[in-house]
């Protein structure tokens, strides 16, 4: 019934929202009949010497994910009448331009190109991504184990522009490594691995019709399996406590129907119902999220967040995470035919800065993000030995460097993630971490990265003989992205 109610609430919130829209959009279109008003002469602009020039709205800035097309945040254009200035803008952030593009957007985030003919336009784009990873992690019972492998991830998608308001979209993507390459076809809503697709398997990761609002595409509806992300933007780092489909060299997805609303502020709303199968969900939860109850089968998320900048604030969200009978309350209860489940709850705050805004050298990037939920499993469940122990607390801070050199970034990730916080596809539960990343933007469309990384386990985990969890883990990689 909660979940009904909730539903029902988001859908009331976008009707009204899309009928405003509408109605702001009916009232100032001028009328035919009415007088027009003289234009007045243009003056030209004149320079002594050449210089490269930028035009910028005054004291605001347009929201990037609804004014950059094709995963692709360059630079941000006016797109309202009013007065503008004209600036001289130093070439600063050589890297910053292109980073951001690689794991951030989701799917609903992409718009037609707006210098093409509208009408069954058709635009294509891939990504290859090559990982060289190391690991060696400590289990609690002692054991040592070590692996190291070279991992290939390939996606290419496809979108056409039906009309001016409705588009389809369509992806295709794979992985293969030296440890497993045989490749395999695979088609089904769960996903086959814990963490997404398994070495040498090809999926189509995405697949939908998105319906979008007259010009400025204000509010945007997409339905089918997508791409959905909700991460802390800091420059090296795409960082999320609760959404982000294939980060890394993973793949998984979303099936369901996600819904966004922009404000006049540049505020954005987002509501994302997903379904999940029986078997699981396209999306990466952990141990103690189980999809087996009927009452489980579609899951909410919804947010609000500002990518404008504001005295070097870059970012401002709050989301929330909702499950329904999705949470299993008892090992002891979970091993039986007749499972107990209850539901789970996640909120999640996100705040990014900069600084300096304007500088011919570096500049320092960072963030914060903070997730809360009052719903925990039991210890049996997460595996930790003391039931005060279980915390539904979740915390990552990132540190960056931008451009020390042009091009070249340098970043730091330190995390707790509590034993009863279940949502994160980058945090493990019950785990401090501590990552350094360099990034050097080679050139467009090209990006490497080396990472180091140290995991610990923040409480004391019980030792199972038949399944030992993981103590510590020290792990790097060396990673080469390329956009085609």
């Amino acid at each position: 019934m909660l979940s009904v109610l909730f539903v029902a609430t988001i859908f009331a919130y976008y009707v009204l929202l899309s009928t405003r829209s509408l109605a702001k959009e009916t009232l100032h279109k001028p009328e035919l009949t009415l007088p027009q008003k003289k234009q007045e002469p243009i003056r030209e602009l004149t320079a002594n010497s050449q210089e490269v020039i930028n035009i910028i709205l005054p004291q605001k800035k347009i929201s990037q994910s609804f004014d950059e097309q094709a995963n692709d945040p360059v630079a941000e254009q006016p797109t309202e009448d009013s007065d503008i200035v004209v600036e001289k803008t130093p070439q600063t952030e050589v890297a910053t331009a292109n980073i951001e593009n690689y794991d951030s957007s989701s799917s609903i985030e992409l718009i037609p190109q707006k210098n093409k003919k509208q009408g069954h336009t058709w635009d294509f784009s891939a990504d290859a991504r090559a990982v060289y990873a190391s690991y060696e992690k400590q289990l609690n019972n002692g054991d040592i184990v070590e692996d190291t492998d070279l991992l290939i991830r390939l996606r290419s998608d496809a979108i056409v522009t039906i009309s001016d308001n409705f588009r389809a979209g369509f992806g295709i993507a794979g992985t293969c490594a030296i440890s497993n390459c045989d490749v395999d076809f695979t088609l089904q809503t769960g996903l086959p691995s814990s963490t997404g697709l398994k070495k040498g398997q090809i999926t189509i990761d995405e697949m939908y019709l998105h319906w979008l609002s007259d010009e400025p595409h204000r509010f945007k509806i997409a339905i089918g399996r997508m791409q959905t992300r909700s991460v802390l933007k800091t420059g090296v780092f795409n960082k999320s406590l609760d959404r982000i489909n294939s980060n890394n060299a993973r793949i998984n997805w979303t099936d369901g129907v996600h819904a966004a609303y922009q404000f006049d502020n540049g505020w954005t709303s987002n509501f994302i119902m997903q379904y999940n199968s029986e078997e699981g969900s396209g999306n990466v939860y952990h141990d103690a999220i189980d999809f087996a109850d009927s009452d489980s089968r579609k899951s909410y998320f919804a947010s609000f967040e500002s990518n404008q900048e504001i005295s070097g604030v870059t970012q401002r969200s709050i989301g929330i995470s909702y499950l329904p009978s999705a949470l299993v309350l008892s090992q002891e209860v979970a091993q039986d035919s007749t499972q107990m489940y209850d539901d789970y709850l996640g909120l999640v705050g996100k705040v990014a800065w900069l600084w300096p805004q304007k500088n011919n050298r570096f500049t320092l990037r960072g963030g914060f993000e903070f997730g809360y939920s009052p719903t925990l499993p039991s210890h049996n469940v997460v595996g930790v030995v003391d039931e005060e122990a279980v915390s539904g607390v979740a915390w990552n801070a990132v540190f960056n460097i931008m451009d020390i050199y042009p091009g070249q970034n340098f970043g730091i990730n330190y995390a707790h993630t509590g034993a009863g916080w279940q949502l994160s596809p980058q945090y493990t539960p019950n785990t401090k971490l501590l990552e350094f990343r360099y990034q050097w933007q080679l050139k467009s469309g090209t990006l490497f990265e080396a990472r180091l990384r140290w995991q610990d386990e923040l409480e004391e985990s019980e030792v199972i003989a038949e399944s030992p969890l993981q103590d510590n883990q020290v792990d790097f990689y060396l990673r080469f992205t390329r956009n085609f």
